[in-house]
């Protein structure tokens, strides 16, 4: 590996460690500001919560993730960055992890039922989105409120995440 193509790994290697200390820092903040929700105060929902949010986006480091992710976002030479394969890598990882909304949808493009993980999952996706924002200089409220037109959820689903959010 060239030194540039090593310092691009490397790069992206950071970011998403990154992202994931401000993902585990967001939950720490909806956990301040919501004490007496179910999703901190029931112990087994707030442990599951916890436990989602330390392995948060452990597939990004997976090849057929990273490398469409890094090539798009930290190429190492003009012609590398491919939309072709960013997009691939991202259904990939939506795929794999629930806590975006576009994992939950039918082969119709409509919202599924999230089932016992509702919750989980939906405080995941909150805290991803103050993770983004903390990284971007916005906040989850203001992507979401941007958003809000093309993200599907059902509706009780909108209505928790508006609840955090809003």
């Amino acid at each position: 590996m060239n030194d540039h193509l090593t310092s691009k790994v490397s790069e992206y290697r950071e970011y998403i460690k990154n992202h994931i200390a401000n993902v585990q820092a967001s939950w720490k903040i909806l956990q301040s500001q919501f004490p007496q929700d179910c999703f901190v105060s029931d112990a087994e929902l707030k442990q599951r919560i916890t436990n989602r949010v330390q392995n948060h986006d452990a597939s990004k480091f997976f090849d057929d993730e990273f490398n469409g992710y890094r090539k798009f976002f930290y190429p190492s030479y003009k012609g590398e960055k491919n939309y072709d394969d960013f997009q691939l890598a991202w259904k990939t990882h939506y795929s794999r992890n629930d806590h975006h909304w576009e994992h939950w949808l039918d082969e119709n493009g409509n919202p599924r039922d999230r089932g016992n993980a509702r919750i989980e999952t939906l405080v995941e996706m909150v805290c991803d989105w103050m993770a983004m924002g903390m990284q971007f200089g916005n906040t989850a409220g203001d992507y979401y409120l941007k958003n809000k037109n093309t993200i599907k959820l059902l509706q009780e689903d909108r209505a928790f995440v508006e609840h955090l959010l809003i």
